[in-house]
C-alpha cells in the first residue's frame, strides 16, 4: 500500500479570514439592531398621542443593548437625558430593548381596564390619566412603532449575510 501526502497551504490565513468575517458580520448585525431600535424610539417620541398626555412619558423612552454598560436610571421627577431602560442580558450587542422606566407607561400604552394596576395614591398621575381622558385601549405608540419596523430587522440582516430575502 502506498501513502499519499497532501500539503494544504494557507489554512491558517483562511481560518483567520473566516474569524474576521464572522466578527465583521456580527458587528454589522448588532449595529443594525441598534439603528432600528433608535428609529423605533424616535418614532415613539415624535408621536403626538403620548405627547398630549405626558412629556415625562415621551422623554423617558430610550434604547439600550446587551453589552452597553448603561444601567437603568431611577424614574423620578422630570425626564432627564440619563433616564433609560436597563441593559438587557444576552450576546453582546445582539439584544436591543426600546422602552421606558416610567411606572405608569403601561397604562398609556395599553389603557386601563377595570382592575388594571394604577399608580399608588401618592402619585399624581392617577388623577391625570383616568380612562375617560384617552382611548380605552391605550395609545399603543411603542407597539405600533415596533410593528412598523419589525420587517426591517430580517431584511437588513439578510442583506448583511448576503441574502436578498428576509431571514
Amino acid at each position: 500500500m502506498s501513502t499519499v501526502n497532501v500539503k494544504v497551504e494557507g489554512v491558517e490565513k483562511t481560518l483567520a479570514s473566516l474569524k474576521k468575517w464572522q466578527i465583521i458580520k456580527r458587528q454589522a448585525c448588532a449595529d443594525t439592531l441598534k439603528k432600528i431600535g433608535f428609529k423605533i424610539e424616535a418614532e415613539v417620541k415624535r408621536n403626538t398621542g403620548f405627547q398630549t398626555q405626558s412629556a415625562r412619558a415621551v422623554n423617558s423612552f430610550s434604547t439600550n443593548w446587551s453589552g452597553s454598560g448603561m444601567r437603568k436610571a431611577p424614574a423620578s421627577g422630570p425626564a432627564k437625558s440619563e433616564d433609560m431602560v436597563g441593559e438587557p442580558a444576552g450576546p453582546k450587542g445582539l439584544v436591543v430593548v426600546v422602552g421606558s422606566n416610567v411606572k405608569y407607561i403601561h397604562m398609556l400604552e395599553f389603557g386601563t381596564w377595570g382592575d388594571a394596576p394604577k399608580p399608588g395614591p401618592s402619585e399624581s398621575v392617577e388623577k391625570r390619566y383616568e380612562s375617560n381622558e384617552r382611548p380605552q385601549g391605550g395609545f399603543q405608540m411603542l407597539t405600533t412603532a415596533y410593528l412598523r419596523h419589525e420587517g426591517e430587522v430580517g431584511t437588513e440582516i439578510g442583506k448583511i449575510m448576503g441574502k436578498d430575502e428576509k431571514v
